[in-house]
């Protein structure tokens, strides 16, 4: 659907979105712990087939679950039936396939052990928990602790944080309230009596009916202003909070570019 690409394209990306890891910083990362991990299982005597990257990128934005549909294109063809959704439904299996996958996975202790580690593999096999028990040994922690940068870890749920704090706050702006007052009035006048703004969601249905009160929705935000108020305010919102918190965000940084070059050097020297 368009309604992402519109609306970037006009206020641009997101303040917090910069701190965003980028598909080939993922990539990198995989990859590496894959070689490593590899490389381990080898060691340890265990044939390993690393499974094939999955890189999935989440769209939407940081204003979809509070402004819901903001796209004409996208109202008139699905109403309120989730995009993500749309596109699972184009492929069913897929998500079996992937199940299927996860079930045929090797099962032997000693692999699983070497794998996983001592206490999540007797977990997998269904035995109680054993605090005396560690993963230290497994060949996936392993590959983490040598892809992780030395020092303290920073704050690694600061973007999502932050985001909360940023909307919390633009969702509460009065003017922003008057606007979602102006959207609800409209919807009225168009017959629809709404005490919240509709969000989309995988269970809903396209039907007629559905599609007229998106294509109303949409309308009446356009309509009201709430669209480029809420953006605008949100950002504002977000920023605030970079420069609140920009210590903690140069060292998000920069622990991410430091995976980055360990991730790199894997890659390169094994």
């Amino acid at each position: 659907m368009g309604e992402p690409n519109s609306l970037l394209q006009t206020y641009g990306p997101a303040p917090l979105a910069y701190y965003n890891t980028s598909d080939e910083w993922s990539l990198r990362q995989i990859n590496a712990e894959q070689a490593l991990v590899t490389q381990c299982m080898t060691a340890a005597g265990f044939s390993y087939t690393a499974p094939p990257p999955d890189i999935t990128t989440i769209g939407g934005t940081d204003w979809d679950d509070f402004l819901g549909l903001t796209d004409m294109a996208q109202a008139s063809s699905i109403a309120y039936r989730s995009p993500a959704r749309v596109e699972l439904d184009k492929n069913p299996q897929a998500a079996q396939e992937k199940e299927a996958e996860a079930q045929n996975q090797n099962s032997d202790p000693a692999y699983l052990t070497a794998l996983y580690g001592a206490a999540t593999a007797r977990i997998m096999q269904g035995l109680p928990a054993d605090s005396s028990l560690s993963d230290d040994q497994g060949c996936l922690t392993q590959a983490d602790q040598r892809l992780t940068p030395p020092g303290a870890k920073p704050d690694m749920e600061i973007q999502g944080e932050s985001w909360k704090a940023a909307k919390a706050k633009a969702q509460a702006d009065p003017a922003v309230l008057a606007d979602v007052e102006k959207w609800r009035s409209c919807m009225a006048q168009a017959g629809y009596q709404l005490t919240s703004i509709p969000l989309p969601n995988g269970d809903a249905e396209i039907t007629p009916e559905a599609i007229a009160q998106a294509q109303a929705d949409v309308t009446c935000k356009n309509s009201s202003g709430l669209i480029d108020l809420y953006i605008k305010t949100l950002y504002a919102a977000e920023r605030d909070q970079i420069n609140q918190r920009k210590a903690e965000f140069d060292a998000y940084e920069a622990y991410h570019e430091a995976s980055d070059r360990l991730a790199a050097d894997v890659l390169a020297n094994g």
